[in-house]
């Protein structure tokens, strides 16, 4: 090969390499976005409330009109998407929550029930890594995804005379179903239905849960709507 063809060559593979790199750098592979919601809890079985203390010459203790009442749910997410349908997310949450109920004392030698009411006030953080898929490689409109992720759930609460919410960390499952509508390439709206499993029924991770009746199973559902940016 002459100078020349070199020449020609080198500014061949120069051009591929550079058109490599322009495409490369309108790739939007990641997305950062942020939601708010409501959500519900579908049962009045918490089973993160112990009771601390006991009352003295007790005899039974049973619980009733119990309540597991939530506020808006809030997220932060950051998603690495390995095509235009196919990702990764890390996304932390924050949630608060109150658990009230009657509680029932009947102890020895009393012809009376005495009743309790307690009120608790909880928290909840989770920290999940979700896959996400796209139904649909266009830049704008209205694609339909799903979702499934792992992670933890970390919750505690205040305690009062009698009762508490433990500090429990558990490993937990969520599962979710949305659109994303696109007006323009880089931003995108989000909305999306949830189901969040708090504890998978193999343990704590760290702390324990020590319940005051049969357990049950512990999730909560929801929508949130959010923002996103894609860069």
């Amino acid at each position: 090969m002459n100078f020349k063809g070199r020449i020609y060559s080198l500014f061949f593979i120069i051009l591929i390499f550079s058109c490599i790199n322009i495409l490369h750098a309108n790739e939007k592979k990641y997305t950062i976005g942020f939601s708010i919601g409501f959500s519900a809890w579908p049962s009045d079985i918490f089973s993160y409330v112990k009771i601390h203390t006991l009352p003295e010459d007790l005899v039974r203790l049973f619980t009733f009109d119990k309540e597991v009442s939530l506020k808006n749910p809030l997220n932060l997410s950051l998603q690495y998407n390995f095509t235009p349908q196919l990702g990764i997310q890390g996304e932390i949450g924050y949630l608060e929550g109150r658990y009230s109920c009657i509680l029932g004392v009947i102890k020895k030698g009393s012809p009376k029930t005495e009743y309790e009411n307690h009120d608790l006030p909880w928290n909840l953080k989770t920290l999940f890594f979700n896959i996400v898929y796209e139904y649909s490689k266009k830049n704008k409109g209205i694609i339909p995804y799903n979702s499934i992720g792992f992670g933890l759930s970390i919750i505690s609460g205040k305690k009062d005379y009698r009762m508490e919410i433990d500090y429990t960390l558990w490993p937990g499952m969520k599962l979710g179903a949305g659109l994303r509508f696109r007006p323009v390439a880089d931003f995108q709206l989000n909305s999306r239905v949830f189901v969040l499993v708090l504890d998978l029924g193999i343990g704590p991770v760290f702390g324990w849960n020590v319940e005051t009746e049969a357990s049950g199973f512990n999730f909560l559902w929801g929508i949130d709507f959010g923002i996103e940016y894609k860069f």
